[in-house]
């Protein structure tokens, strides 16, 4: 009888001294990660007497799947790990265990093919508006041409808008094995420059904004958002690309710029896109960076000219830009370069959409006159007659030439190189009787001999529509 109570007593305290460990062995709380990035550590726990352990205590951590990592260092309390799945991690000590679940948080960008199907992005591009249809664009309702001609943009609803049109739309999905509920919140912006991005706060362009991701398919933990569309710079004279209210199925009323459930994020063609949840950041870049650069640079070598001298008038000088001093067309140096910077961030935000951007080449000439060709048979030392000295610049309106754009194009082809767009600024540009704002000819046309060069005249009229909020 006493050798059964001894036993009973025995088996007890065993009981006993095994559920005070159980309750005492914590493998921590379930998290996620990002990423491995080597820094990772459990944070196991045992918080009972160390003597009720046979032999002293021990600690052995096991995972699932197989963590290598932790195989290096998994009789430590708080051991380093490495997991590249969602993973299960189990602390034992003495027989008795607790498991932890580390997640990895995943983040993807979508976009779509020619054909419309969806395909993992490591890349982004500046949206159209829809897609070539006819003559316009098939994000918008009506495709009239013509001078007065006008279309609706398509905005109706959360899933019907020029976004939905648009080949270069995309979506976020981010799987979160830990998520509760149907719907997460999740942040999108734009960077300034993707080459030179620290993660700052100054490095952001568009500003940050919530974006709602829904659970696709129920039960899945991956969640999707709405397509989401970059735009170029500012243009507009009325609603900016970026501030254009766009329809969204989370919200009862097209949504503002910078609002939750914005859809639109203006971005320059060397920024990037970047997506935020729980710390997690996923960014890509406009345009292919590698292995091949698809942004194409196009080198620009600026010409403008000085009003001609006239001793015989007002101010000594044939007076073009209407300042009574005597300097370049476009008015001072100063003044010109002014204009000049303004134009050349136009045509970057213009042609940022296929993934062009320009560059001038070294100083801009300030051309102090451009002479006429001396006629065949002309007695020596006769000079030729600046072409500007009507104040006017007389061009091409069809297929032929006169003497004003001839003058300058033969004076300026054989100093021109391949790789280089010769651009002219000139009094308002006249042919047949109308004023033109810009010229320009196609290589092959006239000037292929030159190395098929594009030379362009522009107007000093000529005016930008960018708001003064822009900056390079």
């Amino acid at each position: 009888m006493e050798i059964l109570k001894k036993l009973f007593l025995f088996i007890l305290y065993s009981v006993l001294i095994n559920q005070t460990i159980q309750s005492q062995v914590n493998a921590g709380s379930d998290f996620t990660i990002c990423k491995c990035d080597g820094n990772t550590r459990l944070n196991g726990k045992y918080t009972g007497d160390p003597s009720v352990c046979v032999g002293g205590i021990k600690y052995k951590w096991t995972s699932v799947p197989v963590d290598n990592t932790l195989l290096k260092n998994d009789e430590m309390l708080s051991p380093n790990i490495c997991p590249q799945v969602n993973t299960t991690y189990t602390l034992t000590i003495d027989g008795s265990s607790d498991d932890v679940k580390v997640g990895i948080i995943n983040t993807k960008i979508y976009g779509y093919d020619a054909a419309g199907a969806e395909k993992l992005i490591d890349y982004t591009k500046i949206g159209r508006w829809g897609k070539d249809v006819g003559a316009g664009l098939d994000g918008y309702d009506a495709q009239t041409t013509g001078v007065g001609a006008t279309a609706n943009i398509i905005n109706t609803s959360g899933t019907n808008t020029f976004i939905e049109k648009d080949d270069d739309r995309f979506f976020i999905e981010i799987e979160d094995p830990f998520a509760t509920g149907t719907t997460i919140v999740a942040k999108i912006g734009t960077i300034k420059d993707y080459d030179a991005y620290k993660g700052a706060a100054a490095d952001i362009d568009d500003d940050m904004t919530e974006v709602t991701l829904t659970e696709t398919p129920a039960g899945s933990k991956k969640f999707r958002s709405e397509s989401h569309l970059l735009v170029t710079l500012d243009l507009a004279v009325t609603t900016s690309d970026d501030d254009y209210a766009v329809k969204s199925a989370h919200s009862a009323a097209a949504v503002a710029d910078d609002a939750k459930d914005d859809r639109t994020h203006r971005v320059k063609l060397n920024g990037g896109v970047i997506v935020e949840y729980q710390g997690c950041k996923k960014t890509l870049p406009v345009y292919q960076r590698t292995p091949t650069n698809e942004i194409k640079t196009v080198y620009l070598k600026i010409h403008v000219f000085k009003e001609p001298n006239n001793p015989a008038v007002p101010h000594g000088h044939i007076e073009i830009n209407g300042d009574a001093t005597k300097n370049t067309i476009l008015g001072s140096e100063a003044d010109a370069k002014a204009i000049i910077d303004r134009q050349l961030l136009e045509a970057n935000a213009l042609w940022a959409q296929a993934g062009i951007k320009f560059e001038i080449s070294g100083a801009i000439d300030y051309q102090a006159e451009a002479k006429l060709p001396v006629p065949v048979g002309s007695p020596a030392g006769t000079v030729g007659v600046d072409i500007l000295a009507d104040g006017k610049f007389n061009g091409m309106y069809s297929s032929s030439f006169t003497t004003d754009d001839k003058a300058l194009l033969d004076k300026y082809k054989p100093l021109s190189n391949t790789s280089t767009i010769e651009v002219f600024y000139v009094p308002a540009y006249t042919a047949a009787g109308l004023i033109s704002r810009a010229y320009s000819m196609i290589p092959g046309f006239y000037f292929s001999k030159s190395g098929d060069n594009l030379f362009m005249i522009v107007g000093c009229d000529i005016t930008t529509r960018l708001p003064s909020t822009n900056s390079v």
